[in-house]
């Protein structure tokens, strides 16, 4: 006996609508986020400011500016990972993160 194709097709209907979503829009802000959290946790666990002869220091309001700039990127991402946020208000909070954060090379 012979297997009918439609389960088959519906099958390849099912993957072919999955591929014209759009590809993994949550993981790729977590991504983003993750990479900006990387940068500023750098820029946190500097010593504080003043550092004599030029030693990169990390100064108190920017790292107060850092810690509320995150937080507010990391609700905006699980926001819209649970459908009550947009993707655009994730993606500005994420690079008002990375605006605000300092390079601590």
């Amino acid at each position: 006996m012979r297997a009918s194709p439609i389960p088959l097709y519906a099958a390849t209907l099912l993957l072919s609508a999955c591929a014209n979503q759009p590809t993994n829009t949550v993981p790729a802000l977590e991504v983003a986020l993750t990479a900006a959290d990387q940068t500023a946790i750098a820029y946190i666990t500097l010593p504080a400011c003043p550092k004599p002869n030029g030693v990169l220091c990390s100064d108190a309001v920017v790292v107060g500016q850092i810690k509320a700039a995150g937080s507010a990127a990391y609700a905006a991402v699980k926001a819209y990972q649970n459908g009550t946020g947009t993707m655009a208000v994730a993606q500005a909070a994420i690079a008002a993160l990375v605006a605000i954060t300092p390079p601590a090379k």
